[in-house]
């Protein structure tokens, strides 16, 4: 925020629905959060999960809500699919707390003043005031949302600190780190708008609470937020020591300090901390349009940046209302960018700094730009760089179009292999397919009078593959919203899919499975982490409607659940899944001859009637290789399937080789009053059960166990 950013109301769409507004229901992650040892650009939580970090800053959270609102807040974030929260422990009026910075009961966070000051005394904590800081923090995890804490305000509380000097300021760090060592939920987020940081005596001070913390509590993350209009954390040489998180801040186009930031080191992650607020212009700023927004998180995702924090001008200073605004477009918007990159490999996403990947039409690169106040089309609203990133491996490729245009794209840069591209509208979370995908990518045989890039027929009648080299590739129009940006999707088919980052030494071992080589940990480490998203989603359905999905009593195997999950609406006589799988419908017919009911539960009824219901995405973030098509009873119909493959990975029961779908049976047998999930693999010989009644992995003797369990129960 910066000085004119001082009276805001946040206003959290409280009755928001996920499936209309993109919110999704990622399972919590496991905190505290660390930087990946095999790859230190990226932030895992303790089971080395990739962490996409999706936050708003409530920075007056704790002054102005009362414990009740507070908690409100919290599940309303988590349920659009925020995990993250920027909040100040002290806010005074600079941030939009009141003067003394005391709890709405008069509790303040100090019981002295510094002899002849009106400046509290940071070395006499009030135990009732962090008592109620500890509360908010818990109430965080519950909601599985890490807490980026701001010990002092670098802007509001800038003479507090003058008047404690150096030693008292390295006192209350120590106290607070002491205090909150063991709360997982927890980042440090030193600074905000601190425009004085190159004055040596003042960030003395602040570097005094940092190491006070790090001297008593050397494991939690910490970070600082230097100045506007441009800075990242690791601008500061004093700090470097001290963080591990690069913060950038930016009212420029952000791709330009998020590269700044990304080559600063590679041995720290970078992420978004903030940028234009939604329903604000401050000075001479761009404002936060909803497409404004947009522009800055594309371009930040394809920057390096591990996530982003998103602000709302009405979050300030949570006035006695803010239950009334439930609409926003751009927490919308952030839920539909992380559904886009949550589906994907995106913390393996390079950026395309020297435009090896996009060749031509990228635009001009812009660091700064002019003010707002005096170019029609802003700082940054008419910039027209593309940002564009790549995996190593070649399977995905990613870019930004901002405003539209044609850019050419080396798709030699890609896997070999067939090559899916689409378009991605960021304003309405829907893809729109490319003529002619997918494209070949293989190598391209000498045929006389042949042209790379050219369809063509050889003297046997084959057609030779039409693409080699590079491809232009022109968006369809505007979006939804009718502005001219989209976003490129180019992917190929790969190994296993996995939403684990690379092993630090020991961590699988704890699986229990002495014996099981590294290719088997990985597998099975993989099909744990679809499981505990699969419950996530489950568990959200149960939260929405009351009772869990229907199963398929005759056959766990044919269950419905993708369809239960994923939301459907009936159209044309056919159910079709809320994300356009068109592999999926069904007709009524079909799904009692599949799942032995006339109808799906999870679609849209239509109308206002007590008993109409509007269907919803649970599920969003599925990649490719976790669907699969099955047949039953003659029907062909989608299954939830397990991601890990291969000649020798894959335990095959029943229907389409290679297809390994999920179990699931509710009410369960080993959970009678909820849910039966789990799948097996085999590996090396060995059969494996993965499910969600038991954490250990267990090496079955017999592939029936589980099924003739059921088949017994339902007889």
């Amino acid at each position: 925020m910066n000085t004119a950013r001082q009276l805001r109301i946040f206003v959290i769409g409280w009755f928001f629905c996920a499936a209309v507004y993109g919110a999704t229901f990622p399972a919590k992650a496991s905190y505290p959060l660390k930087i990946n040892g095999a790859n230190p650009r990226m932030l895992v939580d303790q089971n080395n999960a990739p962490f996409l970090m999706v936050g708003d800053s409530p920075h007056s959270l704790i002054v102005n809500l009362t414990p009740s609102d507070a908690a409100s807040y919290m599940a309303a974030m988590a349920a659009r699919g925020f995990n993250t929260a920027w909040i100040d422990l002290l806010s005074v009026g600079y941030t939009g707390g009141p003067p003394n910075s005391s709890l709405l009961n008069g509790t303040k966070p100090f019981t002295n003043t510094i002899p002849g000051t009106s400046s509290y005394d940071l070395t006499t904590p009030n135990e009732a005031y962090f008592a109620y800081v500890d509360e908010v923090i818990r109430m965080a995890a519950t909601n599985g949302i890490v807490v980026i804490l701001d010990p002092l305000d670098t802007a509001g509380m800038l003479q507090t600190a003058l008047d404690n000097g150096s030693t008292r300021c390295r006192a209350y760090g120590q106290y607070l780190g002491n205090r909150y060592k063991s709360f997982p939920n927890l980042i440090w987020g030193n600074g905000n708008d601190y425009q004085n940081w190159s004055v040596a005596a003042v960030d003395a001070l602040f570097t005094s609470v940092a190491l006070g913390i790090k001297d008593v509590d050397p494991n939690h993350l910490q970070t600082i937020e230097l100045n506007y209009q441009a800075s990242s954390s690791l601008d500061d040489p004093n700090w470097a020591p001290i963080i591990g998180l690069n913060l950038v801040y930016t009212y420029y186009a952000t791709y330009a300090e998020v590269l700044h930031a990304y080559n600063q080191s590679a041995g720290i992650p970078v992420f978004m901390g903030e940028a234009n607020f939604e329903y604000e212009t401050d000075n001479d700023e761009d404002g936060g349009s909803p497409r404004i927004l947009r522009m800055q998180e594309y371009w930040t995702m394809l920057s390096g940046a591990v996530g982003q924090l998103y602000g709302n001008h009405y979050i300030w200073p949570f006035l006695p209302d803010w239950q009334k605004f439930i609409d926003s477009p751009g927490i919308a918007q952030l839920g539909y960018m992380e559904n886009l990159f949550g589906a994907r490999e995106w913390y393996n996403l390079v950026p395309d700094q020297t435009h090896a990947f996009v060749t031509a039409g990228y635009g001009t690169f812009i660091a700064t730009g002019p003010p707002a106040k005096s170019s029609p089309s802003g700082r940054f609203s008419g910039n027209d760089y593309v940002t564009a990133a790549l995996t190593a491996d070649g399977t995905l490729g990613m870019a930004y179009l901002p405003q539209g245009g044609t850019i050419t794209v080396d798709l030699n840069k890609l896997r070999k292999g067939p090559i899916t591209a689409r378009w991605f509208d960021p304003s309405a979370n829907t893809f729109t397919p490319i003529a002619g995908s997918p494209f070949a990518n293989d190598p391209v045989p000498t045929v006389p009078g042949h042209t790379p890039g050219v369809a063509t027929t050889n003297m046997g009648g084959s057609t030779v593959p039409t693409v080699i080299g590079t491809r232009q590739f022109t968006p369809p129009g505007k979006n939804s919203a009718g502005d001219p940006d989209w976003v490129l999707v180019l992917e190929t088919a790969a190994g296993p899919v996995t939403n684990q980052a690379q092993a630090e030494p020991g961590q699988l071992q704890a699986i229990g499975q002495t014996q099981t080589e590294p290719g088997q940990l990985q597998a099975i480490s993989q099909t744990q982490a679809e499981l505990g998203q699969l419950e996530a989603a489950i568990d959200s359905y149960h939260a929405a409607f009351g009772f869990y999905p229907p199963d398929n009593l005759a056959n766990p195997l044919a269950n419905q659940l993708y369809y239960e999950l994923k939301g459907t609406f009936y159209t044309n006589g056919v159910f079709e899944t809320l994300d356009g799988n068109t592999d999926a419908n069904l007709s009524p017919g079909a799904t009692f001859n599949v799942f032995g009911v006339g109808s799906l539960t999870n679609y849209n009824r239509g109308g206002s009637s007590p008993g109409s219901r509007t269907a919803r995405n649970f599920i969003p973030k599925l990649s490719p290789r976790q669907v699969g098509i099955e047949t039953n009873n003659g029907v062909r119909f989608t299954v939830l399937v397990g991601s890990v493959g291969g000649p020798d990975l894959t335990y095959q029961p029943l229907g389409v080789p290679g297809l390994n779908p999920w179990r699931y049976v509710s009410p369960g047998v080993n959970n009678p009053t909820a849910y039966d999930l789990w799948i097996q693999l085999s590996i090396s010989g060995k059969k494996y059960l993965i499910s969600n009644w038991s954490k250990t992995v267990r090496n079955l003797l017999h592939p029936c166990v589980v099924e003739c369990a059921l088949r017994s129960k339902h007889a």
